[in-house]
């Protein structure tokens, strides 16, 4: 046994370990390359779509009627401008009108009678003190990405969730002059689709879009939108890199962060993966190795056992035979001279073997002794039931000699002696009932009342039902 697990099982555990991180190793590299392939097809399909939002806000914008219509004096007459809303709402109906938009919203001059419509044109005063159109204003006409947020619109309380991209609209004849601020507004529901593909093989895992801040812009759980990812600081990690694999926390709670960056908004599509899910596969492939390599070396150590057991035990088994014909042609006295093989593998088994004989010859002695002992007990046994019956046929004799001249209390007498020595004496036996102990009692007090006779008198009281018990 321990030939095995010093030999064989232990560096067997060794080697199964070393293989199974190994192994693990590999397949993580191998599973979380794959995943990272995915996260980038995603970033590839995202940046496509939004490539296509920005060339229709780039076809609004190069709209010579909008930028006409917008830049229409303030004197120009009521009938002028409905005819005006009328051209403008066709032009965003045909943008409107994509699959990606979800909602065109244009702010303009207050000057215009349908800046107060708030469907598709809003007051473009009612935002230039907020944080953000100084940020849109500072692009100067470029594009600026707003993140996930609940958007409500007119007739909707609830809200939608939208994400916007948002751009200053200028005067093409005088650039320092602004006409409005163009907002369109994308469903979130189109950045989600795109991630529900996302196949992660070997492991089960999830996937979100974050914002520049580390804030969830997409996701399954529509209630983490705009919260921090709870990725356990990974994001502070990640945010300077363009995509990768990140491994945080410890033991079994490990995670890979999988990562990616969107460039037009600088957004990162990052997936979370347990990495025992990642092993489990591999846990199970190399335990069964493992085993199978544990029992082929079993079975290759039970076959060298055998054969170095069949080799060894061979001279016991020559050495027992040489004894056995000994002991059947010489007998067991001629062993005592009998030393051992030199060299033997048994050596110890053979002096136990030679001990075991002297051993049994002194039982034999013993034997031999106590058989002696016994048979010359059975002629003291016997002799002693000689004796006794010598005694009684000499009382019987005295008894009768005492009849014929007529001595009645010395026959009296000797009757009781005679029925005392043959109750007492029992046969030679060491049990017998109540009732013969009763009578020897009686035979003794008849013989003490002839010695003192009208000294005493003698009564017995006993239950029947006792008489023939053992005593």
């Amino acid at each position: 046994i321990w030939a095995y697990l010093l030999l064989i099982f232990l560096p067997t555990c060794l080697f199964a370990y070393f293989y199974y991180e190994r192994t693990s190793a590999l397949l993580e590299k191998e599973v979380t390359g794959s995943m990272l392939q995915a996260i980038r097809q995603v970033e590839i399909n995202v940046s496509y779509r939004l490539s296509k939002i920005q060339e229709l806000s780039d076809i609004m914008m190069m709209n010579q009627d909008l930028s006409k219509y917008l830049s229409v004096t303030p004197n120009e007459t009521v009938l002028g401008q409905l005819q005006e809303v009328k051209q403008l709402t066709h032009i965003v109906d045909s943008i409107q009108g994509n699959d990606e938009i979800y909602r065109v919203r244009l702010y303009v001059h207050d000057s215009k009678i349908y800046s107060s419509e708030h469907v598709n044109f809003f007051s473009l005063s009612d935002i230039e003190k907020e944080d953000w159109y100084r940020e849109v204003y500072d692009k100067q006409g470029g594009i600026v990405w707003f993140p996930t947020h609940k958007q409500r619109y007119l007739g909707d309380d609830n809200g939608k969730y939208v994400f916007s991209c948002a751009r200053i609209i200028k005067d093409p004849y005088n650039f320092h002059r602004i006409l409005g601020l163009l907002i369109l507004d994308v469903p979130e529901d189109m950045l989600y689709r795109i991630l529900d593909q996302v196949d992660f093989p070997h492991a089960a895992g999830s996937a979100v879009i974050l914002d520049e801040t580390g804030r969830i812009a997409s996701g399954g759980d529509k209630a983490m939108i705009g919260q921090p990812f709870p990725d356990g600081g990974a994001f502070d990690e990640i945010r300077s890199s363009r995509e990768g694999v990140h491994l945080i926390g410890r033991g079994s709670g490990q995670m890979y962060v999988i990562y990616a960056t969107i460039p037009s908004v600088g957004w990162k599509i990052v997936a979370q993966i347990p990495a025992k899910s990642i092993n489990r596969d591999n846990l199970t492939y190399t335990t069964m190795n493992a085993l199978m390599m544990v029992s082929a070396s079993l079975l290759l150590f039970l076959f060298a056992s055998l054969a170095i057991f069949a080799a060894v035990t061979e001279s016991m088994v020559r050495r027992v035979r040489q004894i056995t014909s000994m002991v059947k042609r010489e007998g067991v006295e001629h062993l005592d001279g009998q030393a051992s093989m030199k060299g033997g593998a048994f050596l110890q088994l053979e002096k136990s073997v030679q001990g075991l004989l002297g051993a049994m010859k002194h039982y034999m002695e013993e034997y031999y002794s106590s058989k002696t002992k016994e048979r010359e007990a059975e002629l003291r046994a016997l002799q002693a039931q000689i004796n006794p019956h010598f005694l009684y046929n000499t009382l019987e004799m005295i008894n009768w000699m005492a009849i014929r001249r007529g001595a009645g209390e010395i026959s009296a007498m000797l009757n009781a002696l005679a029925k005392y020595f043959r109750l007492s004496l029992s046969r030679g036996k060491d049990v017998l009932t109540v009732r013969d102990e009763l009578a020897l009692v009686r035979v003794y007090v008849e013989i003490q009342q002839n010695r003192f006779p009208n000294s005493f008198r003698f009564e017995t009281d006993v239950d029947e039902d006792v008489l023939d018990l053992p005593i």
